[in-house]
Parts: C-alpha cells; sequence; structure tokens
C-alpha cells in the first residue's frame, strides 16, 4: 500500500511542513573520527592488510587512519584523496549519502577502498561494480532552450520577488513492507546562499544531509536522530549537489 501527498510551499510566505520538529542546523556534538585499524595504503598499493600502528595515526574528515610505517603515512598524508575510503565511508552499495560503515566489510576496486553496510551489500558490488558507481557527469555546453524555458518557469512563479524565500518540497506515503506499516516523510529545502537540505523521516526514525554550495566552496554534514553530526566530504558533498541539481525546486 503506498498512499503520496505532494506539497510545495514557499517559506516565509506560508506556513512551513507539519513535521515533527527536528532542527535543520546542527544540534548535536560532532562524532569522533573512527579509526581505521589496517594500512589503506598497503592494502591498496600491495594488496597487504596489515595492522597500522598508534603512533603511526593520521586523522583526515571523520576517520583516523593508521599505518604500518613512516612511509605509508607520508604516502597517504601526500596524496590522501587518492588513498582515503571511497564514499565519505559510506556504504558501497547504497552510495555516498548512506551514512558511515563499519570498516569490517571492506574491498578494494580501481585503487579505492569501499565499505559496506552488510554481506549483501559487498557481494552484490562485487558481482557488478559498474551498477553501483555513477559515472562523472560529462561537460555540456548551456542549452540556450532549457534556459529560456528555466526563465519563464521563474516568470510563472512570480519571478525573484515570490521566490526569494527558501522553497521546500514535502512528499508523504504510507509503504507497508512485511507487517510494518510506514509513515514516510520526505522533506526537501532550497535555501538562499546555495543551501540544500534532505530530510527522510520513516516513523521514529530520521536522516538527514544539510549542505550549502557557495562560490567560495562547499561545506555539509550528515547526522540522524540517533547519531551526532558528521561532516560531509567531497565525495558526498558531489552526490548531494548532483541529487540537487535533479529536484524540480532547482528550477
Amino acid at each position: 500500500m503506498r498512499l503520496a501527498v505532494l506539497a510545495l510551499v514557499l517559506l516565509g510566505a506560508c506556513a512551513a511542513p507539519q513535521l515533527e520538529p527536528l532542527p535543520l542546523g546542527p544540534a548535536a556534538p560532532p562524532a569522533g573520527p573512527d579509526r581505521i585499524e589496517f594500512d589503506v595504503v598497503a592494502l591498496i598499493e600491495r594488496g597487504e592488510e596489515t595492522p597500522g600502528r598508534a603512533e603511526l595515526e593520521v586523522v583526515r574528515g571523520n576517520f583516523a587512519y593508521r599505518f604500518v610505517d613512516a612511509g605509508s603515512r607520508d604516502r597517504f598524508v601526500a596524496e590522501p584523496e587518492r588513498f582515503e575510503l571511497a564514499f565519505g565511508g559510506g556504504c558501497v552499495r547504497m552510495g555516498p549519502l548512506s551514512g558511515a560503515c563499519s570498516a569490517a566489510r571492506h574491498c578494494v576496486h580501481a585503487g579505492r577502498v569501499y565499505l559496506a553496510a552488510s554481506d549483501a551489500c559487498l557481494k552484490a558490488f562485487q558481482g557488478d561494480p559498474a551498477a553501483f558507481l555513477e559515472p562523472a557527469p560529462e561537460s555540456v555546453e548551456p542549452d540556450e532552450n532549457g534556459t529560456r524555458l528555466a526563465l519563464r518557469t521563474a516568470l510563472w512563479l512570480g519571478g525573484s520577488r515570490r521566490s526569494s524565500g527558501d522553497l521546500a518540497l514535502v512528499e508523504e506515503h504510507e509503504e507497508k513492507q512485511g507487517e510494518t506499516l510506514w509513515k514516510v516523510s520526505n522533506l526537501r529545502v532550497l535555501g538562499r546562499g546555495g543551501r540544500y537540505v534532505d530530510r527522510s523521516d520513516w516513523n521514529d526514525s530520521a536522516w538527514w544531509n544539510d549542505a550549502t554550495f557557495a562560490a567560495e566552496g562547499a561545506r555539509g554534514w550528515a547526522r540522524s536522530k540517533k547519531t551526532p553530526e558528521r561532516a560531509l566530504d567531497a565525495s558526498q558533498l558531489g552526490a548531494l549537489r548532483r541529487e540537487m541539481l535533479r529536484e524540480p525546486l532547482a528550477l
């Protein structure tokens, strides 16, 4: 059974979505870094899963990496984007925005270390990696007709005067899985200053991402009702930006 309701609101011009009150901004202390016990450089370059040493630990983003020797540590420090966990530690099957996984389940593919949320996720990815890795978007020239359509849409919405507030799209439905009836609310907010919020509520659980894409750079964080704030890394911010640009709100 699936019943859906969609609502588009202009925040500030009318009432905000009636969801259980949860902060859109940070409301919990940041999580400490998760320790990666094995040397990621040795695993990627030599296929060796070797425990690192506590005195050779480097903190980057949400993770504390350990290394077997100073050479591995220095290789990581010189090229962190190459050796750090792919997807910001998110599940290789569910994507960069799925939340951090345990490092107990991992694999190396195309020179990157990926984590998985379950044995089934790891097996599915190893069976067909290309099915779960989104290719880099191709560069395209601006489409004149598309630009004209976007401008006409903005005018139809009332122009800059009407659309100067934050736009929110709310989708609510009920979904039955087995014996469990889920009441689902999905909230997307496109805010001023390049802010984008993506939040999902499933009964008493909730997860949300909050990012700002500005000229000086992008930054953001992820959180659930049960876990503290975690900063989003470059791959997660990229995935969130692609999601944002696919939303009808982005028009």
